[in-house]
């Protein structure tokens, strides 16, 4: 079974078409035009499933979304103004209607976790906790490898938790959250204060060349991050972190300045089986992440 699976995000929308083995089979890329709303991003949706229909035998649509999501009724509960009027949209009811196809949406954080979890990654991890670092921080936890979505399905806002009361004010109108210090924007905020001129990639080579601002700089944001990851394995002691969003793109170092900095104080019996690790499937993890949801929900709704 083929189906057409989508990434939306708040600059691009990454789709293409996915099996049901959980394989990606085609990639593109195109600009999500976010500021145009959600009618005209769900139209949108639909327009690229018909072209693809086009080329491939297309028996369902799989979607990994920004926003929080009601997976079970296919709806957006909460979007940010930076899609306006997505929130409360029925996607799933308006695609299959006019598609004639159905039609499965999650959570772009959850899909990325559930994509960490799909066949092509060699792990035994069952406990979970994904995050994505890039301009907020989002969080995911699968326990015996299911997603923990809470009772209002707003589980894994962890970059809204508190690091420093009445600290930096973010933009949802609290003070002090993770990721106000400890996502990608917070870094390259911190490195353009220093240097306007100077971007994430090349200050990331002067830490590895051990230029000394730049290390010591590095350490503060490193510092943050790990405060925040500790609480979050004090509380659920998972036996795997794995870290996606743009930060991943810096590879094998960061993971292993990640593993020494969250290790250094974190107390012994927390450490046993746990391994912390970015993301192996990269920006491929939503989608592969929505084919899992789509095979998962429509179990559930008995279709399988």
């Amino acid at each position: 079974m083929l189906l057409a699976v989508f990434d939306i995000g708040g600059t691009n929308i990454k789709y293409g078409v996915g099996d049901s083995e959980g394989y990606l089979v085609v990639e593109k890329v195109t600009s999500t035009e976010a500021f145009k709303g959600g009618g005209k991003l769900v139209g949108r949706i639909k327009t690229l499933t018909k072209d693809l229909q086009k080329d491939w035998a297309i028996e369902g649509v799989a979607i990994s979304t920004a926003g929080s999501i009601d997976s079970k009724a296919g709806k957006v509960i909460y979007a940010t103004e930076t899609i306006p009027g997505y929130s409360g949209m029925n996607v799933k009811q308006i695609l299959e209607t006019e598609l004639q196809l159905p039609v499965e949406l999650e959570n772009d954080v959850h899909c990325g976790a559930l994509g960490e979890l799909s066949k092509d990654v060699s792990s035994d991890a069952h406990n979970l906790l994904f995050l994505t670092i890039g301009t907020g921080i989002g969080g995911s936890l699968a326990l015996n490898g299911q997603i923990h979505k809470g009772s209002t399905h707003l589980a894994g806002a962890i970059g809204h938790m508190n690091l420093y009361p009445n600290g930096r004010l973010c933009l949802c109108g609290q003070r002090g959250c993770f990721e106000q210090y400890a996502s990608a924007s917070r870094l390259e905020q911190k490195i353009q204060e220093v240097n306007p001129q100077q971007q994430l990639p090349a200050f990331m080579e002067k830490v590895k060349c051990g230029d000394n601002a730049s290390v010591k700089l590095f350490h503060e944001w490193l510092d943050d991050l790990a405060l925040g990851l500790q609480s979050l394995i004090y509380i659920w002691n998972p036996d795997s972190v794995v870290i996606g969003g743009g930060i991943s793109a810096q590879g094998k170092w960061l993971e292993q300045e990640i593993e020494k900095a969250v290790f250094r104080n974190l107390l012994d019996p927390f450490k046993e089986k746990l391994t912390i690790r970015l993301a192996k499937n990269g920006n491929r993890s939503n989608l592969l992440g929505a084919i899992k949801n789509y095979e998962l929900q429509q179990v559930r709704r008995g279709a399988k």
